[in-house]
C-alpha cells in the first residue's frame, strides 16, 4: 500500500515556455495548510456507534485569486461566467500572453442546489485547476476526519444515519502537499513553573464553536444578542463577552460568498424568480418552489413577505 506521504507518481506532459514569463512553477505549487479547507464528503457510524467521517481538501477561492495575482499579476488575468447544461454554470479563466487571451473552462451542478456557492464559486475553482491551480489536491488518498469533543468544526450525521452532531478537526496533509520548507507556526509553550490556562467555561466554548462555523451575517447578528442578554444575566463576565465579541467580529470579516448558507441561497434564488416575473402566475409558480422548500421560520416569513410585495405590485399594474 503506497505511503500517503510520498506524492503521486503521475506522467507529466512537458510545457511549453510562453514569453509571458509566467512561472509555471509556482502557479501550481502547493498552498499553505491556512489556504485549504475541508468539507466532509461522507459520514456514518460503526457498529459499535462510533462516528466516523470522510473529508476532501480544496483551495479557497480567495487563495486562487492572491496566487493569479501574484504570479500572472492582477491586469494578466480575468474570469467570465455562462449558462451551463443543465442549469448549471460555466466559469472560464482567461490568462494573458503578451496580447493574446488564453481561456480555460470548467462548469458547477445546478445552482438550484448551491446558487451563489456551487454555481460561482466552484466553477472558477474547476476552472482554476486547469491551469494548475490545486491540481494536486487530486492525488490525495481519501482522508478521515479527527473526531474529537472539541474539534474545530461541527458537522451532523445524514438522517438516516441517526442525524448525530459531532465535532471534528481536518487531517494534517502529507509534506509533499504543503509549500517548499514549510514550517507549521509554532505551539506555545509554556514558561517553566507557568501554569496551563484553565479549561474554558462549556458555555463559553459552545458558543465560540458556533460563532466559527457561523453561515451568515444574520447568523452572526442572533449570536451577538444572545451573548448580550446572557451578559446581562451575569452568564457571562466581562472579559468572557468582550472575547465573543471579537470572535463575531473576526468571523464577520471572514465570510465571503463561499459560505453563503443554503437558507441564504433558497432566499437569493426566490429573489431572482421574482425579480423576472411579470405574470400572476409566474409569481404563483415561484410560491409554490418556495413552498416545497425546507427552511427556518424566519427565512419562511421573510420568502412569503417577498412573494406578497410582487404579487401585490403586478395586481396594481395598469391592465
Amino acid at each position: 500500500m503506497p505511503d500517503k506521504n510520498s506524492k503521486p507518481t503521475t506522467p507529466r506532459k512537458a510545457v511549453a515556455k510562453m514569453s509571458s514569463g509566467i512561472d509555471w512553477a509556482r502557479l501550481s505549487a502547493p498552498f499553505a495548510p491556512s489556504e485549504i479547507e475541508w468539507r466532509i464528503q461522507e459520514a456514518g457510524k460503526t457498529k459499535e456507534g462510533k462516528v466516523w467521517a470522510k473529508c476532501f481538501a480544496y483551495v479557497t477561492n480567495r487563495a486562487i485569486m492572491d496566487r493569479l495575482d501574484e504570479v500572472a499579476g492582477p491586469q494578466n488575468w480575468k474570469n467570465e461566467y455562462k449558462a451551463g447544461p443543465a442549469g448549471g454554470v460555466l466559469c472560464g479563466l482567461s490568462i494573458r500572453f503578451d496580447e493574446e487571451w488564453i481561456t480555460k473552462w470548467d462548469g458547477a451542478d445546478n445552482p438550484e442546489i448551491e446558487a451563489v456557492k456551487g454555481g460561482l464559486s466552484n466553477a472558477m475553482k474547476r476552472a482554476a485547476v486547469q491551469w494548475g491551480l490545486g491540481r494536486y489536491l487530486y492525488g490525495l488518498d481519501v482522508y478521515f476526519a479527527e473526531i474529537v469533543a472539541n474539534g474545530r468544526f461541527f458537522s451532523r450525521l445524514p438522517r438516516d444515519k441517526g442525524g448525530d452532531s459531532f465535532k471534528w478537526n481536518p487531517p494534517a496533509l502529507p509534506a509533499w502537499a504543503t509549500p517548499q520548507n514549510y514550517q507549521p507556526p509554532p505551539t506555545e509553550q509554556l514558561d517553566p513553573g507557568e501554569s496551563p490556562p484553565s479549561p474554558e467555561p462549556p458555555e463559553v466554548a459552545n458558543a465560540v464553536s458556533a460563532i466559527r462555523n457561523a453561515k451568515s451575517v444574520s447568523d452572526l447578528e442572533r449570536y451577538a444578542e444572545v451573548i448580550d442578554g446572557r451578559k446581562a444575566k451575569g452568564r457571562y463576565t466581562a472579559d468572557e463577552h468582550k472575547r465573543l465579541e471579537l470572535e463575531i467580529e473576526t468571523r464577520r470579516r471572514a465570510l465571503t460568498p463561499d459560505e453563503i448558507s443554503e437558507e441564504e441561497n433558497t432566499l437569493f434564488l426566490l429573489k431572482d424568480k421574482l425579480d423576472k416575473a411579470a405574470l400572476p402566475l409566474e409569481v404563483e409558480n415561484a410560491r409554490r418552489w418556495f413552498a416545497d422548500k425546507q427552511v427556518g421560520d424566519a427565512t419562511r416569513k421573510k420568502g412569503e413577505e417577498l412573494i406578497a410585495e410582487v404579487d401585490k405590485e403586478i395586481a396594481e399594474q395598469p391592465a
